[in-house]
């Protein structure tokens, strides 16, 4: 498509080969009487987006997790249950609403411009797809997540410095070169592995339950 691609349905929608879409993309499964359905790549489908991609599931899950897609733009999630995005570069995200869980793999930077919002658990990965790691960031955007938060940044770094964030249950930082949290609550840290800095605020307790290497200044 060489501009836009609009889809509404009341059911799934489901891409099973390439998709290029020169502009914006927006998926909608929960219109046309439908409460949501599932949107998915399946087999060979690969979702290559140079604008902003919107997708709204409902109650459903959003699985497009083929590690050649391509979102040049902000993603935004205006519903779903669970959200599950693989990139082959970076990824940017602008709101986000899911009840369920979060996993995105990259392999390049994760950038959060909007209020993102996850019901579960949170998982970023940006160092997969054939990436060694890029940083992980809130440049515009906050960070609400009801569960735990897994973060793997490989050799570079993550930034989630907004004061409204909120991390209700653990942090696990896999791998990350500095790491700057910060929570308007408490905060608690399951494991840690810095290989340089790492810098936290908050407006409650913080809490290490598991073993935390920081290589420099804490």
């Amino acid at each position: 498509v060489s501009n836009d691609m609009n889809v509404d349905s009341a059911g799934a929608v489901t891409f099973t080969g390439t998709t290029d879409v020169n502009n914006n993309l927006d998926v909608e499964t929960n219109a046309n009487g439908g409460t949501g359905g599932a949107i998915t790549d399946t087999g060979a489908g690969v979702l290559d987006i140079e604008g902003t991609t919107t997708l709204d599931s409902g109650t459903a899950d959003i699985t497009l997790d083929n590690v050649a897609n391509d979102f040049t733009d902000n993603v935004i999630v205006t519903a779903a249950a669970n959200v599950s995005i693989d990139d082959a570069n970076a990824l940017s995200f602008g709101a986000v609403s899911a009840t369920g869980n979060g996993d995105v793999d990259t392999a390049g930077a994760v950038d959060f411009t909007g209020a993102a919002s996850f019901g579960g658990n949170l998982d970023v990965d940006t160092n997969v797809n054939g990436g060694a790691g890029g940083n992980i960031t809130d440049t515009t955007g906050s960070l609400s997540v009801t569960g735990t938060s897994t973060l793997d940044a490989g050799t570079s770094s993550i930034t989630l410095d907004n004061v409204a964030n909120d991390f209700g249950m653990a942090v696990t930082i896999t791998a990350a070169m500095n790491a700057t949290l910060d929570d308007a609550n408490a905060i608690s840290f399951a494991g840690v592995t810095v290989s340089n800095d790492m810098n936290v605020d908050s407006a409650g307790a913080v809490t290490f339950t598991g073993t935390t290497d920081v290589n420099n200044n804490l």
